[in-house]
């Protein structure tokens, strides 16, 4: 009987190791999830042509920090359309969204880039809609 009380005292404290793990786990989910809440998402629903990710985050980083981009691909009847047309031959984009870390940011850009015309002369023409 002492060897098996033995091996109970063994495994007991091993079992409160794995309650702590899980108790850290759902902390660092609910830290995860609290910090999701505050972040804000705008839709750009007319990407630019030749503008890709890396150009949208330039001009939309001077407003606050971005998390995230998120560009759909025009579709392939289009592309390849467009390119027998003669037109750009690079990937283009239809739509697309852009993460912020803060809402006010997000609310912000939506409001002051709906309807304008974006980046330098290359964009000049490109009217964009954006919304919160």
């Amino acid at each position: 009987m002492c060897e098996k009380d033995f091996e109970i005292e063994e495994t007991g404290p091993a079992r409160g190791e794995d309650e702590a793990k899980t108790q850290v786990r759902k902390v660092k989910k609910k830290k995860k999830r609290v910090k999701a809440e505050r972040r804000g998402v705008c839709h750009v629903s007319r990407v630019p042509p030749r503008m890709d990710h890396v150009k949208l985050r330039q001009v939309l980083s001077q407003f606050g920090e971005i998390q995230r981009i998120y560009l759909v691909p025009e579709a392939v009847a289009a592309q390849m359309n467009r390119k027998r047309a003669g037109g750009f031959r690079g990937q283009a984009f239809s739509e697309g969204w852009v993460e912020f870390t803060k809402k006010s940011v997000a609310k912000r850009v939506a409001n002051m880039l709906n309807g304008q015309q974006m980046g330098k002369v290359t964009y000049f023409l490109s009217m964009t809609s954006f919304s919160y």
